[in-house]
C-alpha cells in the first residue's frame, strides 16, 4: 500500500518573517523542541488542503 510523509509548516508567519529579517531562521524551535509552538490555523488549513488535493488526484487516477 502506498503512503506519503509530508512536512507542513507550522511556524507563525510573523515569527518566520521576523526570523528572516534578522537572519535567525535556524533559531526557530523545531517540532521536537520543548520550545516549539504550532500556528494551528495555518497548519490545519495547509495540511487539510494538501491531503484533500492528494485524495482527489488519487481517486482520479486510481
Amino acid at each position: 500500500m502506498p503512503y506519503v510523509f509530508w512536512f507542513v509548516g507550522g511556524t507563525d508567519p510573523q515569527v518566520w518573517a521576523q526570523a528572516q529579517q534578522t537572519q535567525s531562521i535556524a533559531n526557530i524551535p523545531a517540532n521536537h523542541s520543548s520550545q516549539f509552538t504550532l500556528h494551528l490555523p495555518g497548519t490545519l488549513q495547509a495540511g487539510l488542503e494538501a491531503m484533500l488535493v492528494a485524495a482527489l488526484i488519487w481517486s482520479a487516477v486510481g
